[in-house]
């Protein structure tokens, strides 16, 4: 009798689930098939439209780590639909080991860890309308603070800010259906308008390079910038080791930071090029990296810094503060927009949504988290 091997799709970091990379890209399609459940798809959409297919794309391979809520939607799905297939484990068995390893970490027993993996999965139905919004991380921290304050003058409807997808996986994600708003950092594409999709510019942000607050460095140069990624200034004035943290290539910081010499682009070749250098895919990543590695600087955004209150330093470029102002002006160099991006049809609760944002208490929210307003 021939043997069916299986395919491990959940395993254990500590008390933290970590999701098989090869079980994501193997069963994708018939996870989409199954999970017809509006809270598990906004976990979908970030594997699908962000840092998964990014990560991938990279060639990376590594497990997706899950918090404990999206392990029980997929334990229970798993159990609920029967499904079972060759070379990979039955819904039943992994929920089992779910809840075994979920209870006893939790001090919750095994008949309420089954009830609320089946609450968490099946939620009841809410007669609010939701607004699913994502896209850029830099807009995001911001996004929330809105959010948080328009589900407080509305509550009859409720605003749910995403985890990062990148602009093109928010554009991506309106397209599809699976979110009411995107956010993003660049103007529509033809092809993207040729689908309905409709931008429009809300705000605006400096584009910065950024330390830790840890750090003693204040001001930096193009010039500096040029030589700290080809290798050249290695260490900082104190003896730390220059650790530049990098984006994969087309990203948009990158993409703006070439703007600024044309020396720029083979400068952060050079970079990509050279051995052990720290590695974001994500805005949120790229900031977790520079606030954790000593020496580190990285690009970020003001908007990002401020609103996610974030133990980082914007650094003074060429003499001159990166400021709001300074960059409305001109005089600081660098200035990232924001987009929301509509379908063709936007849903009245979403109108509502970016009516708010333009309102008095959406600009003083943009305003004081580092934006400019168009």
């Amino acid at each position: 009798m021939r043997q069916t091997s299986r395919l491990r799709c959940i395993s254990w970091q500590g008390n933290q689930a970590v999701l098989s990379c090869a079980f994501i890209q193997q069963n994708t399609t018939l996870i989409a098939r199954c999970l017809n459940i509006a809270v598990w798809q906004r976990m979908m959409w970030q594997l699908q439209y962000g840092s998964f297919n990014k990560c991938t794309s990279l060639g990376s391979h590594a497990d997706q780590p899950m918090p404990v809520f999206w392990t029980c939607h997929l334990m229970t799905i798993l159990l609920v639909s029967g499904w079972q297939r060759r070379r990979m484990l039955s819904g039943h068995h992994i929920l089992r080991d779910f809840v075994a390893k979920f209870s006893s970490s939790k001090g919750i027993n095994p008949v309420r860890a089954y009830a609320l993996a089946v609450a968490l999965a099946f939620p009841v139905a809410s007669t609010a309308d939701e607004i699913r919004i994502a896209g850029t991380g830099n807009a995001l921290g911001t996004m929330k603070l809105i959010a948080k304050a328009y589900n407080k003058t509305y509550p009859q409807n409720k605003a749910v800010v995403l985890e990062s997808l990148g602009s093109s996986g928010g554009i991506r994600a309106v397209t599809k259906g699976g979110v009411e708003i995107g956010l993003s950092s660049r103007p529509l594409t033809e092809k993207e308008k040729q689908l309905g999709l409709t931008a429009t510019e809300y705000a605006q942000s400096p584009t910065v390079f950024a330390v830790r607050m840890q750090s003693k460095t204040t001001a930096i140069t193009v010039n500096d910038i040029l030589a700290i990624y080809s290798g050249k200034f290695t260490h900082w004035l104190d003896g730390t080791l220059v650790r530049p943290v990098l984006r994969q290539p087309g990203e948009d910081n990158n993409i703006q930071i070439m703007k600024l010499s044309p020396e720029m682009e083979s400068s952060l070749k050079r970079a990509d090029a050279r051995p052990g250098m720290p590695f974001a895919i994500t805005d949120q990543d790229a900031a977790n990296k520079m606030e954790s590695i000593p020496g580190s600087i990285g690009v970020s955004t003001l908007s990002l810094i401020i609103s996610e209150k974030r133990a980082l330093r914007p650094l003074i470029l060429n003499g001159v503060t990166p400021t709001p102002e300074n960059a409305r002006t001109g005089r600081y160099p660098m200035m990232k927009p924001y987009y929301f991006v509509l379908p063709k049809n936007p849903s009245p609760a979403a109108m509502q949504f970016i009516d708010f944002l333009h309102s008095a208490s959406g600009r003083s929210l943009l305003k004081r988290n580092g934006h400019t307003l168009p």
